[in-house]
């Protein structure tokens, strides 16, 4: 393919009200969550407490007070009303982003992967023209846009669920899952759930689940993608976000993903059902294509070309490392390792004056002044995290006055079922441990092969 024809593909003008729609409901629902769930919650989780567990080169980045936080979040949803009814459309993204990455960046012990699937649609949003129509920013123009956006900015939407959920079907092809864990053990603790719940225990039940989903991950991006399966792949489509959300309430992505199938339709659909019930929008001024110079077409292959190979690589950095990613975390986040894995950890923590050789037992679990209830649910069984705990408890000791603490853990983990494990090296001083980027960390124990799996009766 030629540049020229490249450049008229890519900026081939279209109807923009699929993304004019995606950025209503976006806004719509980010504003939602931002005053309905971040307004409370943000202060609990990010303002309080001793210890923020940083991601690796942003360790600078700190809460501020919680009124300050509460202030963040009021931005943040008043962005999200912007980007809705595109009002300053632009510039409300940016806040939006910045605002979101922000609290996003303060604590990895709330690592999501739908969180960082939003800064991502909130970063493509403010370069793509969402304000096409629709917008309240087309009011004090003197010349409103024409209705109609490059057909670039729905295929890079597009591209990105694509590859949400194709990696998300990529990480579940490991043997733990394709045996049924954690599948079986979460359908297990449901099985009071009506109706439905008395065959969870049923050893058909949990491969449905396993195996279904794994091929839905695999699939469904290619099957919105192509027109002839569009229809047939949205019941199941809603059916399995639905029940996604029923089963493990797992936040705002179900709806979110329900939401933003819009953008796999045909750019003008919207326009098509309003007038079948009996509504019209004004239809997008015709245009003839911009003839994009091969400069600016060369620089727009390249963004594309550099954002998507990113999108691609990133989530397959942890074969960079050795061992199971699910058990040394490493190369786990930012890889759209959605739901495959389940992790219980016992820990407690031994300082020593290196110089008295007297010993403090360090009890996450009574520390409660150090980190809230959900950061020791989630960091406890992460190696990185257990890391920063173990430098954060040197720190302390030596505020104390203990000479060069001496930290070591004794963390035993259950993965996915297995028994009760050390996952960290008892011997290892980790105050005198840093914790190095693409690097196999050699404190954390590896995970044997061969340990058994599906023990539940």
């Amino acid at each position: 393919m030629n540049l020229e024809r490249a450049g008229r593909i890519l900026n081939r003008p279209v109807d923009a009200a699929t993304l004019v729609c995606f950025r209503m409901f976006f806004g719509a629902l980010m504003a939602f969550t931002a005053f309905h769930k971040y307004y409370d919650n943000i202060p609990k989780h990010y303002a309080y407490g001793e210890l923020h567990f940083t991601y690796p080169l942003f360790e600078w980045i700190t809460p501020w007070p919680s009124l300050g936080m509460q202030i963040i979040v009021i931005i943040m949803g008043l962005a999200a009303l912007g980007i809705m009814v595109g009002f300053y459309y632009r510039d409300c993204a940016l806040i939006y982003l910045l605002t979101y990455t922000y609290i996003f960046l303060i604590e990895q012990a709330r690592y999501n992967n739908h969180y960082y699937l939003i800064i991502l649609l909130a970063f493509l949003l403010t370069i793509v023209k969402g304000d096409a129509c629709a917008a309240v920013d087309n009011l004090r123009r003197q010349n409103p846009r024409p209705g109609l956006v490059p057909y670039w900015n729905l295929l890079i939407l597009r591209a990105q669920f694509v590859i949400v959920y194709f990696y998300g079907g990529l990480a579940k092809l490991n043997a733990d899952w394709l045996h049924g864990e954690p599948m079986r053990h979460w359908l297990r603790n449901r099985n009071h759930y009506p109706v439905v719940g008395r065959f969870f225990t049923d050893e058909w039940a949990v491969y449905l689940f396993a195996y279904g989903g794994l091929l839905f991950d695999l699939s469904i991006g290619f099957l919105l993608l192509w027109k002839r399966t569009r229809f047939i792949a949205l019941v199941p489509f809603v059916f399995f976000h639905l029940m996604n959300n029923w089963l493990f309430s797992i936040g705002v992505f179900p709806l979110l993903a329900v939401g933003a199938v819009v953008i796999f339709f045909e750019p003008d659909v919207p326009r098509r059902w309003l007038k079948r019930l009996g509504a019209t929008l004004p239809a997008p001024t015709p245009a003839e294509q911009p003839a994009a110079s091969p400069h600016r077409t060369r620089l727009l292959m390249a963004f594309l070309a550099a954002y998507l190979l990113v999108q691609c690589a990133v989530p397959l950095r942890h074969f960079l490392y050795d061992g199971n990613v699910s058990w040394n975390e490493a190369g786990h986040t930012f890889a759209w390792h959605m739901k495959i894995r389940d992790k219980s950890c016992r820990a407690t923590f031994t300082v020593t004056d290196s110089e008295t050789g007297e010993q403090w037992i360090v009890s996450p679990e009574e520390q409660r002044i150090h980190m809230t209830s959900g950061q020791r649910r989630r960091a406890l069984a992460r190696p990185q995290m257990i890391l920063q705990y173990a430098h954060f408890l040197r720190d302390n000791y030596q505020l104390l006055g203990v000479h060069r603490p001496i930290v070591k853990a004794d963390v035993q983990v259950s993965l996915n079922g297995r028994p009760y494990r050390p996952m960290i090296d008892p011997d290892a001083d980790l105050a005198q441990i840093e914790y190095r980027l693409f690097r196999t960390p050699e404190w954390v124990i590896p995970l044997e092969k061969g340990l058994p799996i599906g023990l539940y009766p």
